[in-house]
């Protein structure tokens, strides 16, 4: 029974996802970030004494309205990390061949911003390391502990692996009461929309998991 409900559950998640295909919007490959991040890299490492220029708009960029990622925009340049703006330096080789063609020695702004979002979100990934590692615990220690509790209710015993239902039941009973009550209320104090800001609510979701966990 402990498996077995999630294993429906999951089933019928999975008929509904496929049930809304013909809905979905289906965007062309535009190739692998991680290759663009490599290349970004190694072409700031080349290009490493480039002195960079004043003016950032000189920097390496596609002339059309879309960026070269197939699928994605362009993304305006930024002033941190400008280590990494040297990958988009057009050299006096590039200009003279008339070569701009390997991303290995030159990249475009969007690249290089690309690879900053995601030096920039590092603090806040390993933030949530520790939470992860607990929040994974529910699926094995949960039945373990479960194991040695005493789970019986008059004649009925409990299942071990059906311990990990609570998660899901306090997801759906709090995610209402978080919508209609305390966003609202909130939203009078801080004069936000949607009452905190993305920020806002994983810090105070890892205060809780701490509070949780103390």
């Amino acid at each position: 029974l402990g498996f077995g409900i999630p294993a429906i559950s999951m089933g019928i998640a999975i008929a509904s996802f496929f049930s809304g295909t013909a809905l979905y919007r289906l965007q062309k490959p535009g190739g692998s970030p991680l290759t663009r991040m490599c290349q970004v890299l190694v072409a700031s490492f080349r290009k490493s004494k480039l002195a960079l220029p004043e003016d950032s708009n000189l920097l390496y960029e596609t002339s059309d309205e879309n960026s070269v990622i197939e699928g994605s925009r362009k993304l305006e340049h930024t002033n941190e990390l400008k280590c990494l703006d040297k990958a988009a330096v057009v050299s006096d080789k590039e200009i003279k061949r008339e070569d701009f063609s390997n991303p290995w020695r030159l990249c475009t702004v969007t690249q290089i911003e690309e690879l900053k979002i995601l030096i920039r979100m590092f603090p806040i990934w390993a933030t949530g390391i520790v939470f992860s590692a607990i929040y994974a615990q529910m699926s094995t220690m949960f039945v373990e502990q479960g194991e040695v509790m005493d789970r019986t209710i008059g004649s009925f015993t409990i299942p071990a692996a059906s311990l990990s239902m609570f998660d899901t039941i306090s997801v759906i009973f709090w995610v209402p009461v978080y919508d209609k009550i305390l966003v609202p209320l909130a939203r009078k104090f801080t004069g936000k929309q949607r009452g905190f800001s993305e920020l806002q609510r994983m810090g105070i979701g890892l205060f809780i998991a701490i509070l949780s966990m103390a």
